[in-house]
């Protein structure tokens, strides 16, 4: 694998994460603001 390519896949997987995080973040939000009173 070229460094470009292993860079990219990097990067990939970040943006992955990220919006796996920010919309787990966004879920437990809204729960609570539905859940509590």
């Amino acid at each position: 694998m070229t460094d470009a390519k292993f860079r990219g896949f990097i990067f990939t997987l970040d943006a992955i994460f990220s919006l796996i995080v920010a919309s787990a973040a966004i879920s437990i939000l809204l729960y609570i603001h539905f859940v509590t009173p």
